[in-house]
């Protein structure tokens, strides 16, 4: 685990900026959308001139984009930017540097040119959301590429902490891809469904709380610190934690207003959690 602090031991000022950013961010950003929701998904509402507050701010509307091609401008930067760093930082890799970056790759593959193919097709984000995702995408890629090509040394302990990290990450990878498709499925089937639309999704993780797709994903990044053992991996977690676990909230609050009988007549769905089993 020596490599944690390495990224700010280094003078890589460019990465430490990100880094630090991020941090300052991550508080104003988890406080906030516990009382202003991002209007997508779930969420959004075609009627974006009432509720959209950048639109309320600039006085104009602001288009929508489909989620599938969102998801593939916002999600692709954790790819191009991963193959930039292994073209260009070719004299700093090492096989277990390839090893390490893997599961982020993976990860941002199946994000941005696999899911969004899979996803229901009429759905629409506001593009400012758009925009803000693939910056944030953009400028994290670079910080995790630069940490562990330039500044990770991986020694004779790196096998112990990568299995474990890496079997831990394809526990997560597996509930969250598991849980989207099953949702996507249960959607386009029309199980339990409001208005021809959306669903309360049942099974697996589902039974005990409403983002299980959420709760896979902060599996994997937190075991991606293992893997990689860099600062910069801690702080991406940290910032997924700021967005997911209030989103989390704000998906099982929307679940219990428009599905408000069910929940208060299935015993099991009363019980459900937001983003944590059987905890919150």
């Amino acid at each position: 685990m020596d490599n944690f602090f390495k990224d700010i031991y280094y003078l890589d000022i460019f990465n430490n900026y990100i880094a630090f950013f991020f941090l300052i961010i991550d508080v104003p950003i988890f406080t906030s959308l516990f009382f202003v929701n991002l209007y997508y998904g779930k969420l959004y509402n075609s009627d974006l001139e009432e509720i959209n507050w950048l639109q309320r701010l600039l006085r104009k509307k602001i288009p929508v984009i489909s989620s599938k091609k969102a998801w593939i401008i916002q999600a692709s930067p954790g790819v191009f930017v991963t193959i930039f760093y292994i073209a260009y930082a070719f004299s700093h890799i090492t096989f277990k540097k390839i090893l390490v970056i893997l599961p982020f790759f993976a990860h941002y593959i199946h994000r941005a040119f696999i899911y969004p193919f899979h996803i229901h097709s009429s759905d629409n984000i506001p593009l400012e959301i758009t925009i803000m995702t693939f910056i944030f995408c953009f400028f994290n890629a670079i910080m995790i590429n630069r940490s562990i090509f330039y500044f990770s040394q991986y020694d004779k302990e790196f096998w112990l902490f990568y299995i474990f990290g890496l079997i831990s990450f394809g526990i997560g990878a597996y509930i969250n891809i598991f849980s989207d498709y099953s949702m996507i499925k249960q959607r386009r089937e029309n199980i339990h469904g409001l208005n021809g639309q959306y669903i309360i999704p049942r099974g697996f993780l589902f039974n005990y709380i409403s983002c299980p797709n959420y709760f896979g994903e902060i599996i994997e990044w937190l075991s991606f610190i293992v893997i990689s053992s860099s600062f910069s991996s801690f702080v991406f977690f940290i910032t997924n934690i700021s967005f997911l676990y209030p989103r989390a909230i704000q998906y099982h609050e929307w679940y219990k207003e428009n599905f408000k009988n069910e929940f208060e007549n299935d015993k099991d769905l009363s019980e459900r959690k937001a983003i944590l089993p059987f905890l919150y």
